[in-house]
């Protein structure tokens, strides 16, 4: 059993590591990115560039970084970005990163 705890962490782990890497791979920092959920500030669902996705997998490549892995969080209730449980009303799934920056990028910030 907890060996099993002990694997779930560390992928936790791996995980928020490389959405710092990502974070930093894209000239943003994660408190900028933990504030954009704070605040509210979504990109527009579905509708994000397809330049803008290659942009963001390359970056996610380049640093090692599953963007897919995002929803492994989802069982955890955990934000990824600041290591804080998730509110019942906050939505989270595998696109969660890319709307992150998404709404990044629509405030000029990437």
């Amino acid at each position: 059993m907890a060996e099993k705890r002990d694997t779930k962490a560390r992928r936790l782990f791996e995980l928020f590591d490389g959405v710092g890497k990502l974070a930093a791979e894209l000239g943003v920092s994660k408190s900028v990115v933990s504030r954009w959920d704070s605040e509210g500030k979504r990109g527009n669902h579905g509708s994000v560039p397809t330049h803008y996705n290659l942009r963001v997998m390359e970056a996610a490549k380049r640093v090692g970084l599953d963007l897919y892995a995002v929803s492994a969080c989802l069982d955890e209730r955990i934000c990824p970005c600041c290591k804080r449980p998730l509110d019942a009303g906050m939505t989270f799934n595998r696109r969660y990163l890319l709307d992150v920056l998404a709404g990044l990028r629509e405030g000029g910030v990437v």
